[in-house]
């Protein structure tokens, strides 16, 4: 067992084990030689500190840290693959600035070539979207994505804990969460599907998703722990920084009067659980979700009541008939408006034309990157053409029931593109009433009532 006796410099680290004693702000750096693409899995043995291990990469830009709940005693394992050739810098830190003295121990337990890392590596996690938004709203702020998780090998893997660890712009752990199989019905329960079959894949939507409004989301760490048929467990560290996304577009609510969000983009709604990592979606040309910010929006009656009479009937919707308003300016890219208030779609289409899903529809270009969505309009309701160019607040259908509309309605989204490729973007809409108090800009989910 070797030891160090400058606590300030760089040493090398190799499977020999070094026994190190630290206290308060003191930094014990090391440093480990790898070349792209190949893993290195190091253990740092607590003897009486609660230590943070932190690894930059060559260029001195932090790739992750990590804290496990263990207190003074217990391992912290850092593993990661190697996103550049060159020397990966790795510091220990007490937790604590005033921690008294305590040891530990660290060495590396596993280094893999990048041809030996993929062979042995089955489990691979990527997150979808490519850009991670923060959803800012009244008193909290969200964040919407998910978790491809890609099984690789034979063997049947089971999702058993999900930590998150929180980082502020300087680095300081600001908040840790845990779903795990602790308790009667644990938490991890919440996680619909958590098994792998071999040579499969699993989306995993995020489940640490609100947090409160003043939190610096800067650096997210996700850490996965799988356990295999055969007694093996994995572990994989995912890196999510998200950033706040500013509407280039001021948007004006779409409809008229008093405006109940029937389904929004909750964690529960079901925009934000269209699963395009699904193996039969993929096969029918999805590769994202253009509908992760979506809104079904419906009028409420002098009853403050959906509808009245026959549920089956559209005429007996209040929203049905109702007029859609353009909710900024721009240039019609798309319009539809042929297809039955049927409330179906043929499904043997949908590989052809994914956009059938929408039934009647229009598309507006906000000529800035930003596009406005408006589906499932009354069939020969649209007051626009393709080229058209529309003011803010200017009349363009009426609400219908075309496609898969499942009641009369008009599902509204902020989107990247025109097609069916697009992702979609969080919107923020303007000058309304909310509780019979005005708002000039404000986010709005599943079940918020506003007046325009």
């Amino acid at each position: 067992m070797a030891s160090i006796s400058n606590a300030q410099s760089t040493q090398m680290l190799t499977t020999e084990t070094i026994e190190q004693e630290i206290q308060g702000s003191s930094i014990h750096s090391y440093k480990v030689s790898l070349n792209e693409g190949d893993f290195v899995k190091i253990v740092v043995l607590q003897k009486g500190i609660d230590a943070v291990v932190t690894v930059f990469n060559p260029s001195g830009t932090k790739e992750l840290q990590v804290d496990t709940p263990n207190g003074t005693q217990g391992i912290e394992l850092v593993s990661f693959v190697a996103s550049s050739d060159g020397n990966y810098r790795l510091t220990v830190t007490p937790l604590e600035a005033k921690a008294p003295a305590g040891k530990y121990e660290i060495r590396v337990i596993s280094k893999l070539n990048a041809e030996e890392y993929k062979k042995s590596q089955p489990v691979t996690i990527k997150t979808g979207p490519t850009d991670i938004y923060i959803e800012k709203g009244e008193g909290a702020q969200y964040i919407n994505f998910e978790f491809l998780i890609q099984n690789a090998g034979n063997d049947t893997l089971t999702i058993e804990s999900i930590a998150l660890s929180v980082r502020n712009k300087n680095g300081q752990l600001t908040l840790k969460k845990f779903i795990n199989g602790n308790g009667v019905v644990p938490g991890i329960s919440t996680i619909a599907n958590r098994i792998l079959s071999g040579q499969s894949q699993l989306t995993v939507f995020n489940p640490f998703h609100t947090f409160e409004s003043e939190l610096d989301l800067s650096d997210l760490s996700y850490g996965f722990t799988f356990s295999s048929q055969i007694g093996e467990m994995y572990e994989v560290t995912v890196a999510v920084k998200p950033s706040a996304y500013v509407n280039k577009t001021k948007l004006r609510l779409p409809l008229k009067g008093k405006i109940l969000i029937e389904d929004g983009h909750d964690f529960y709604a079901h925009h934000r659980r269209f699963d395009y990592g699904h193996p039969f979606l993929q096969s029918l040309g999805f590769k994202t979700n253009f509908m992760r910010y979506s809104y079904d929006f419906v009028t409420l009656n002098a009853n403050d009541e959906m509808f009245s009479g026959n549920e089956q009937a559209n005429d007996s919707w209040d929203c049905f008939g109702k007029s859609i308003y353009a909710p900024a300016a721009g240039k019609v890219v798309a319009v539809i408006d042929s297809m039955r208030d049927n409330r179906k779609f043929d499904e043997r289409l949908i590989a052809q034309n994914q956009m059938i899903l929408f039934g009647n529809h229009i598309v507006i270009d906000h000529l800035n990157g930003e596009y406005s969505l408006f589906a499932h309009i009354q069939k020969g309701s649209a007051k626009v053409r393709i080229g058209d160019m529309v003011s803010a607040d200017q009349a363009i259908a009426a609400i219908g029931a075309s496609g898969s509309a499942n009641i009369p309605h008009l599902h509204y989204e902020l989107r990247t593109s025109a097609d069916h490729l697009a992702e979609g973007l969080p919107s923020y809409f303007t000058n309304y009433k909310k509780s019979g108090k005005k708002v000039s800009s404000g986010q709005l989910d599943s079940g918020d009532i506003v007046e325009n």
